[in-house]
């Protein structure tokens, strides 16, 4: 039996978004080495990161807005300690909690 098989799907669905997850980790280390300081191209750069990464575009421009007005709030300049601040709103959304979810459905019996 091959190794992908004793694995299992789960195993396999583990390690896919265990390397996914490694190439984001990797490609955002890259935004913020590629930037000393901060300016438009960076929360550029990371809302394009954002939006690829299937966070969606409105959570993606929300994360760059929280991310421009704290950064401004702190009078922060490098661009590695807004790496910080990425992290701390990521982690606000990817919380479980407050994140009810809720569907529109045009013309549908209540």
């Amino acid at each position: 039996m091959t190794e992908q098989k004793k694995t299992g799907f789960l195993g396999r669905l583990r390690d896919g978004l265990r390397k996914t997850r490694g190439q984001f980790t990797d490609r955002m280390k890259q935004v913020f080495a590629l930037h000393g300081r901060i300016d438009a191209d960076i929360y550029e750069a990371l809302e394009a990161l954002l939006i690829e990464a299937d966070l969606g575009v409105e959570t993606a421009l929300e994360l760059v807005a929280d991310m421009r007005r704290v950064s401004a709030e702190r009078k922060i300049e490098e661009a590695q300690a807004l790496y910080d601040v990425l992290r701390d709103e990521l982690v606000q959304v990817l919380e479980p909690g407050n994140h009810a979810l809720t569907w529109t459905v045009p013309d549908c019996p209540k």
